[in-house]
């Protein structure tokens, strides 16, 4: 029978490389994870304030056209 070599914790050789690239690239989805959220937050800023200056305009338009 052939086995495979293994460490003394069960994992092959290039066990710890793949657990060392895993992790890097968690780290990496974590990052994109928060720069997207952040994103998020800006655009619903943007979009708060697009709706404020949209009301004050309509306020104004119906004001000058009571006016007339």
């Amino acid at each position: 029978m052939t086995t495979k070599p293994a460490t003394a914790n069960g994992l092959s050789p290039t066990g710890p490389n793949y657990l060392s690239r895993i992790a890097d690239h968690l780290r990496e989805i974590k990052a994109i994870h928060k720069d997207i959220a952040r994103q998020r937050a800006e655009g619903r800023t943007v979009s708060a304030q697009i709706r404020r200056q949209q009301k004050e305009i309509q306020t104004i338009l119906d004001r000058v056209e009571a006016t007339l």
